[in-house]
């Protein structure tokens, strides 16, 4: 029997022109984890619920806020504290009535580092944003491909489809904490 790797690799040359791979210092654009919440609708009380959350958030660092009225759009550096703020979001927020709603929209694309300038990653949030109805928790097909990993806490339901800026569908999927 012959254990020889070697034998069983195709012959390869050398390209002539071989591009340079490795990269130097930090990505201007990195992959950030953001979650919109829309409060425009919550009564007082449970903003403030919300307001004790925002700050736990805040304390822990590794995230950035946009804040529009009640609208916030969350940043965040690494996928674990982003499922976290989600988990202790949902569980926080009310049932949603005529009188008193919230909506939240995730997502995870490129960001700048330094601003909330728009850019096609806030642009798809901000078309699920449309699409999400109140009460519920809608992503995009990256952000949502993570969250079903996390069986333990997050069912993930397929729920349609929006029209991107280049004319293809985005895959849709409405986000439901499990019960503990």
């Amino acid at each position: 029997m012959n254990i020889n790797p070697e034998s069983y690799l195709a012959p390869t040359t050398a390209r002539s022109n071989p591009r340079p791979v490795s990269y130097e210092g930090r990505l201007e654009r990195p992959v950030q984890y953001l979650v919109r919440v829309d409060l425009s609708r919550l009564n007082p009380i449970d903003q403030s619920k919300f307001d004790e959350i925002q700050n736990e958030v805040l304390a822990d660092g590794n995230v950035r806020i946009d804040q529009h009225g009640m609208r916030y759009t969350f940043a965040f550096e690494y996928p674990t504290p982003a499922f976290n703020f989600i988990r202790q979001l949902l569980s926080s927020l009310p049932p949603v009535t005529e009188s008193n709603s919230w909506r939240v929209t995730i997502h995870a694309g490129p960001l700048s580092r330094n601003s909330f300038n728009p850019c096609e990653t806030l642009h798809r949030l901000d078309r699920l944003e449309e699409f999400a109805p109140p009460g519920q928790l809608y992503a995009l097909f990256p952000f949502a491909a993570l969250l079903a990993l996390e069986t333990r806490w997050f069912d993930v339901i397929f729920a349609g489809a929006i029209t991107g800026t280049s004319s293809e569908d985005e895959t849709v999927f409405q986000i439901v904490l499990k019960k503990e």
